[in-house]
């Protein structure tokens, strides 16, 4: 109908930023944050046919922020992201939605990352950009593979690394969306990854301001880029819609 309608808010002084959303196609998930200087590790799961939360098991580790997630099949990822020992960790933790339990996956074997950007396609987990532990802005594309456990590297992007920038699964191919580089330029382009050649092919730009901390969405026609906040730090709250965006 394209229409926003208003849902249950999270339990009172639950509130937080940088945390991780993610869902089963079911019920929907909220993961860790930063409340006022403090990193969560709590876990919420909300209920739509219900419209209610409730608490599920946090992360048997500590809080952190800004971390990166991806779902394949019942299990979510959970990848980097900052604590309060470490700028960007490389932790990796899985929370499986169907038992509520959580599993240590190891650490990346390129290092941490704050603030990257992940989806997943066809039962292999994605990774792009973010900070590393030392302040770098990186711009490799890593695959993960669940079984395995293994990260490959899959390709460099063309231009500057990047963090607050979109990644996500368009009708299985990766579809990368703005962002803000070290010089603390922000973006509006668009990238298609093609798996076929390992190239970036750059795409019709958001025709709007350049911005970072934006977030996509997308059904079987369209992709959807939404909020974010533009080169003058004024927080948006427009909705952008590109029908067919590879070409």
């Amino acid at each position: 109908t394209d229409t926003w309608e208003t849902i249950a808010p999270l339990p009172e002084g639950m509130d937080r930023q940088y945390a991780s959303g993610f869902s089963n196609g079911t019920v929907g998930f909220i993961f860790g944050g930063l409340s006022g200087s403090t990193n969560l590790n709590d876990l919420w799961m909300y209920d739509p046919t219900t419209d209610n939360w409730q608490s599920k098991t946090p992360l048997p580790g500590v809080g952190r922020k800004g971390m990166s997630s991806f779902v394949i099949d019942d299990t979510a990822y959970f990848i980097g992201g900052s604590t309060a020992t470490s700028a960007a960790t490389s932790e990796v933790w899985a929370y499986n939605m169907t038992f509520d339990n959580w599993t240590f996956k190891g650490n990346m074997p390129f290092g941490g990352r704050w603030r990257a950007a992940s989806t997943a396609i066809n039962a292999k987990g994605y990774l792009i950009f973010g900070l590393d532990a030392a302040g770098n802005y990186t711009k490799d594309l890593y695959e993960y593979d669940p079984i395995l456990n293994e990260w490959d590297l899959k390709s460099t992007f063309p231009a500057d690394g990047r963090v607050y920038a979109s990644l996500q699964n368009y009708n299985n191919q990766l579809i990368l969306v703005a962002g803000v580089d070290s010089s603390q330029t922000s973006y509006n382009d668009m990238w298609h990854y093609d798996f076929s050649n390992s190239d970036w092919n750059q795409l019709a730009s958001l025709p709007s301001d350049a911005r970072r901390g934006g977030m996509c969405f997308t059904n079987s026609s369209a992709l959807f880029y939404t909020t974010g906040i533009n080169q003058a730090n004024v927080r948006l709250k427009e909705t952008w819609k590109i029908t067919n965006p590879i070409v």
